[in-house]
This record gives structure tokens, sequence and C-alpha cells, in this order.
């Protein structure tokens, strides 16, 4: 339904010569794999429309991460990105995928990324920024405490530095190499699984033992995957 009511309230059908059925649901999905390719090029083309049009900053970006889960099990073909971690869904018995996105702050997207579901969040930002800066060059975004500490506003930069523990002081620890571990062995004793088939369950009672802990999913799904065959 709302592919339809684009279709018909914008001028895609003047332009097409055709009905809503040229923009059928299928038939955009299909066109997503042709315009992968491209993808670098037309978020610069339309980058630079929106600074033209909308007189668009990019000093400062929004960045995020959610994930989809897949009702389907392992193994999967080489190179396949469904894989277990943390489910937002709390849906840590599927595979998932994470997608990663960075906009404007008026709503603008700049890119996106499809990730491995075992992708840790703490290790995307970086690499992501990297990207953003061989597409469209270095902003200049500094750190505001940085920033006061080279003023030699020293006040200011301790206020942003403390604001930013007390920040991090709310966030759950991150489990440990050894917390993983035992989390692992007692799925596998709760559970008795000893084939890949069987992951998901074990992947389900070991995220049930770290609630409240900070879990790297990668490093969750290796050990699970090193007990199975």
């Amino acid at each position: 339904r709302l592919h339809r009511h684009w279709y018909e309230h914008s001028a895609m059908g003047d332009l097409l010569g055709g009905d809503f059925r040229l923009a059928a649901d299928d038939t955009l999905y299909r066109c997503l794999d042709l315009l992968l390719e491209h993808k670098a090029a037309l978020f610069t083309h339309l980058t630079d429309k929106w600074k033209d049009l909308f007189n668009a900053k990019f000093e400062v970006l929004l960045y995020d991460l959610t994930s989809t889960y897949f009702e389907s099990d392992p193994p999967f073909p080489e190179g396949d990105k469904r894989r277990f971690g943390y489910s937002r869904d709390k849906r840590f018995d599927c595979v998932q995928v994470v997608i990663a996105l960075i906009v404007t702050p008026e709503g603008f997207p700049l890119a996106y990324e499809v990730l491995s579901g075992n992708t840790s969040d703490k290790t995307t930002l970086k690499n992501f920024l990297k990207k953003i800066e061989e597409q469209y060059g270095k902003a200049q975004r500094i750190d505001a405490a940085d920033a006061f500490r080279k003023a030699g506003r020293t006040e200011q930069a301790d206020k942003e530095e403390a604001e930013r523990a007390l920040i991090e002081s709310y966030l759950p620890a991150a489990a440990t190499a050894a917390e993983l571990d035992e989390a692992v062995a007692a799925a596998l004793a709760e559970t008795g699984a000893t084939s890949l088939k069987q992951m998901s369950v074990v992947m389900k009672a070991a995220q049930a033992r770290l609630a409240g802990k900070t879990v790297d999913g990668k490093a969750l799904s290796e050990k699970v995957r090193s007990h199975l065959q």
C-alpha cells in the first residue's frame, strides 16, 4: 500500500509513463541489487544536491546502529553476514545483520552499511567515520574537552570530561573474557548441545546468563562455535 500511495502522489507516473505496477514492492526490491554498485556515487550526488537546495551542513553527524533478525539456521554460505550477536529485539536465538546509518541533524542520510550480525557496536564508529571522510572529505570535528584544554580553558575542559565520565558510568559494564567462558560453559551444560545446529539455543542460554552486561556478540559466538561441531 505504501509504494502505491507514494507512486500515485509523485511525478513518477508521468516520468515513467505507466501505472503504479511499475513500482510494485517486489520490483523495487529487485532494483536495489542494481543500485548497490552505484551506492557511493548516489550518496555523493544526493549530498551535493542537499548542499545546494537546503544549505545542508555536515559538521555535526548523528550515528546509530540497529539490527534485523532472520528466523533461519546456520550454516550459511561463506561471506554471509547473518550471524549470532547482541540482539536489540531480544531474539538471541536468531541470526541477524547489523545496520549502521549516519545522518545530518536535519535527517539527510550520508551513508549506511550492512554489517555482520556479530559486529560489536564499539568497533564500528572509527571505521565508518574513515569511510565518510574518504568519500566526503574530512570535516572540522573536534572533541570539546580537547578544544577547551588547548584554549587554556581548563575549568570548562574538566567539566566536559566529568560529564562524559558520568554518562559512561551509567553504561553497562562489558563482560570479561572469563565471564564469557563461564556463561558458555554453563549454557552448554544446561542445553546439552553438541552440534552447530543447536548454536541458537546455546547463544540464547549464554546471553541470559550475561544479562546486564555489554556483550561482544562476535566474541561470544566464536566461543560457542568452538565447542560445537
